[in-house]
């Protein structure tokens, strides 16, 4: 992988790392060959024990998480991946794909396009981050240090090990209702 400012801060330039990120109690973190041994699995025993359709990892959703896996992210992968709105679009874009009812006149991109934006019209009415986001992810230096945090492990005040991705997820829903007025 290409070593620059958005790969290094990110710390998903060495892909071929043999552990993930340290947790509270593990040096080195979990081996990622475990993580992927995991996935397959789950995979095979899916009629038992769906956990991971409810971990949101499918045919869309599946390429993101092998990448997050391979570049030692571990544990936050799953916390990332089964947010609802990624939960939503997963649903909606797999919906595109089925031989009926579906509209016919417009490409499977098109299709997948609209999908992803009727879910992000209902998180974001305002297309407001939307549009914060296209201008972050067209310079590289601001995307590499917008998108630093979001799976990097600290320790708070009272010893917990924690993420932004995973503060976020902890938010209760009067939190939630109020994130589009920010």
């Amino acid at each position: 992988m290409v070593r620059d400012v958005f790969t290094n801060t990110l710390n998903i330039w060495n892909i071929g790392g043999i552990y993930d990120t340290p947790v509270a109690g593990m040096k080195k973190g979990g081996r990622i060959l475990d993580w992927l041994s995991a996935m397959i699995n789950g995979f095979v025993d899916i009629a038992k024990d769906p956990y991971i359709v409810r971990l949101n990892v499918n045919s869309w959703t599946y390429n993101m998480v092998s990448f997050l896996l391979r570049t030692g992210k571990g544990k936050q992968t799953f916390y990332f991946v089964a947010q609802p709105i990624l939960k939503e679009m997963a649903e909606a874009v797999i919906k595109t794909k089925g031989k009926y009812g579906i509209d016919r006149t417009k490409t499977p991109t098109q299709l997948e396009n609209e999908a992803i934006e009727s879910v992000l019209d209902k998180y974001d009415p305002t297309k407001k981050y939307r549009k914060k986001y296209e201008f972050i992810n067209g310079n590289e230096n601001s995307k590499a240090n917008e998108y630093q945090d979001l799976f990097s492990t600290y320790q708070k005040e009272n010893g917990e090990y924690t993420s932004r991705t995973r503060e976020l997820l902890k938010l209760n829903k009067e939190e939630i209702s109020n994130f589009n007025e920010e």
